[in-house]
């Protein structure tokens, strides 16, 4: 874990999308900045795994668009129905 604490952090500095969106979610859910790195730090590990047996390339934008768009969507979404609660 202390290898992977400084990739983390730069992960979600750099505003790499993938990351950035992972650290804010479990911040926001927990309250605790801690958590959101260990995440981030997960998932560097278990993507650095993948890319490994796969030997593939890392691509910074692979999937990322259609996360974006369900995201956006999610979003749209929850907004609709909190226009309809209170109206």
């Amino acid at each position: 874990r202390r290898i992977l604490h400084m990739p983390a952090l730069c992960a979600v500095r750099d505003d790499q999308p993938q990351f950035k969106m992972l650290y804010e979610r479990v911040y926001k859910r927990t309250g605790i900045k801690m958590k959101g790195y260990v995440a981030v730090q997960k998932k560097l590990l278990i993507m650095a795994y993948y890319l490994w047996r796969k030997k593939q390339k890392y691509q910074t934008d692979f999937n990322y668009p259609q996360k974006i768009i369900a995201s956006e969507q999610a979003e749209a979404t929850h907004d609709k129905i909190s226009e309809e609660k209170f109206h």
